[in-house]
């Protein structure tokens, strides 16, 4: 069982005022202006959250000063506010994770505008585990719209980006609608993470490991997507002989390439084929033997300046655009380099190897309020929140105070993070250089005594 509170949609507008007092039951309503207005829309009369604030159906438009409305169920006077909303339903869904297929849950509900920002609550009985979405749904229409962000049915943790945002909003006492929506504090949440980031992209918690397969004339491999820069790779090595692999400069690289000729094929090539096309065959001799995307035993009898024909040893079909190198070029690689989003490695690799890599990779972002961010100190969040919602309020010496703590921090951040145990080397290297200067010096003075 999973009780769920939504609030209203977004898109609710002041529209008009009324002139005359309408009673309840009352069908006629009498407005300042009805411009905007049509027959069927859904209107709010009263502001949201009062008692008595109700939504009724526009029937017809008299005039531009008059609208034909639903039976009301409460009395309103001359001022009340009368507003547009796009939408008069609440619909409900669950789903096994934030992404999954989700499942319609009992009958839509009507929104509650006389809650407080028309928040509709409900108890979705047989949703035990999972996620509870929300969207609203205009009943005359059919119009709908996006799923709200997941709910946990079983709560929000402490480091979620809601119990980041609630916790920012209570401390500044700032409510939803008044200044600041939560969507642009996703957004503030984003762009936090961004600066703890550039503050230092190696960190401890975003430390990962992964594997891929490399293949016999396969030079570039696609670098991990969350990769936080080429500087971000502690280590890469092949599991062959666990050897870590050098890291090469991009220009260093392509000087190094420009003795391997390489080229590629510009067409399809089916099994069994006898001719490769390819977009320069100059760089290669009148016979030799290839290697294309895994296929090692490839060889030729002549070429053209554009294709190799006489063509043995194509065992499966090569799409085109596959790289292709001579065999005695190829090698186990020792190094690797990048280039556009892929690691590149040197020499070109001869046959089956597995590599595995060591990376700090960037910070996950918090895409939902249900998202866990991944920093291990997540008031640093809130107390960036806060400060960004004071500056918007005009109150800098509070937004100060907050940004100042945000700033202090993430310093305390690095100082905990466990790689900066690297530091501590530095005392060691210093002790090595001053006891070799105090050797030279005692070295000194006796190569002095012998000489007196």
């Amino acid at each position: 069982m999973a009780i769920i509170a939504f609030a209203g949609p977004d898109g609710i507008s002041e529209t008009t005022r009324i002139t005359a007092n309408i009673a309840s039951a009352g069908t006629t309503l009498s407005v300042r202006n009805t411009e905007g207005f049509s027959a069927d829309d859904f209107i709010i009369l009263g502001a949201v959250g009062n008692e008595q604030t109700e939504l009724v159906q526009i029937t017809t438009v008299d005039s531009d000063t008059q609208l034909t409305i639903s039976a009301t169920n409460f009395a309103h006077n001359i001022d009340d506010i009368v507003s547009f909303s796009p939408y008069d339903e609440i619909q409900f869904s669950s789903a096994s994770s934030i992404t999954g297929a989700k499942t319609i849950q009992g009958a839509n509900l009507d929104i509650e505008w006389d809650e407080n920002s028309a928040t509709t609550e409900v108890n979705l009985v047989s949703v035990t585990s999972g996620y509870a979405f929300a969207r609203f749904v205009n009943s005359e229409t059919g119009q709908q719209s996006a799923w709200s962000s997941a709910v946990p049915v079983a709560g929000f943790e402490e480091d979620s980006l809601r119990k980041i945002i609630d916790l920012a909003r209570l401390r500044t006492q700032e409510a939803t609608e008044n200044l600041i929506s939560d969507n642009d504090l996703l957004d503030l949440a984003k762009e936090c993470s961004d600066i703890i980031e550039t503050i230092r992209k190696n960190w401890g918690y975003v430390q990962k490991s992964t594997e891929f397969d490399l293949t016999a004339g396969v030079q570039a491999y696609a670098r991990p997507t969350d990769l936080a820069g080429p500087d971000s790779i502690e280590r890469l090595f092949l599991g062959i002989d666990n050897k870590s692999l050098d890291y090469l400069d991009n220009k260093d690289f392509w000087y190094k390439m420009q003795s391997i000729p390489k080229t590629k094929l510009t067409a399809n090539v089916a099994a069994s084929g006898t001719t490769l096309n390819v977009t320069d065959t100059r760089a290669f001799g009148t016979t030799g033997s290839l290697v294309i995307n895994g296929i090692t035993a490839i060889g030729y009898t002549g070429k053209t300046i554009r294709s190799f024909t006489g063509v043995t040893g194509v065992s499966a079909a090569i799409t085109a655009n596959a790289e292709v190198f001579r065999s005695g070029d190829l090698d186990q690689p020792n190094e690797y380099s990048f280039w556009n989003n892929h690691i590149l490695f040197f020499p070109p690799v001869d046959r089956f190897y597995n590599a595995n890599i060591d990376y700090y990779s960037t910070i996950p972002r918090m895409t939902n309020f249900s998202a866990q961010t991944a920093v291990p100190f997540p008031h640093l969040f809130t107390w960036y929140l806060m400060g960004e919602i004071y500056n918007m309020r005009g109150k800098t010496t509070r937004s100060d105070k907050y940004l100042n703590r945000f700033e202090k921090g993430l310093q305390l951040l690095s100082l905990k993070n466990r790689n900066k145990q690297k530091i501590k080397m530095q005392p060691a290297l210093s002790y090595i250089r001053r006891h070799l200067r105090q050797h030279s010096e005692v070295l000194a003075e006796r190569i002095r005594g012998d000489n007196s």
